[in-house]
């Protein structure tokens, strides 16, 4: 199971999951932070280097579209990528 969805996912039957708060609060400052950045790949790929998680994720994506790669893994894990983009864009 991949570690990234391994802590959502959850029988189709069941509602869907709660992501956790700190998990979107991170996820959206390292976003608004990317964005100021003028190389923000260069700086991706420098902290991945540094970070298992995000080096998993860099792994995951590869040379793809990085919102196909996530709607694909959504996907494979049974989970409504919506809920998750739902959370980062506070709703």
């Amino acid at each position: 199971m991949n570690p990234l969805f391994g802590r959502m996912s959850q029988p189709a039957q069941q509602a869907q999951p709660q992501i956790p708060k700190a998990a979107i609060n991170q996820v959206k400052t390292m976003m608004n932070n990317l964005s100021m950045l003028q190389n923000p790949m260069q700086a991706i790929q420098k902290v991945a280097g540094q970070n298992p998680l995000l080096g998993t994720v860099m792994n995951l994506i590869g040379n793809r579209d990085p919102k196909q790669a996530f709607y694909e893994e959504c996907e494979k894990q049974g989970i409504d990528p919506n809920v998750i983009i739902n959370a980062l864009n506070g709703e």
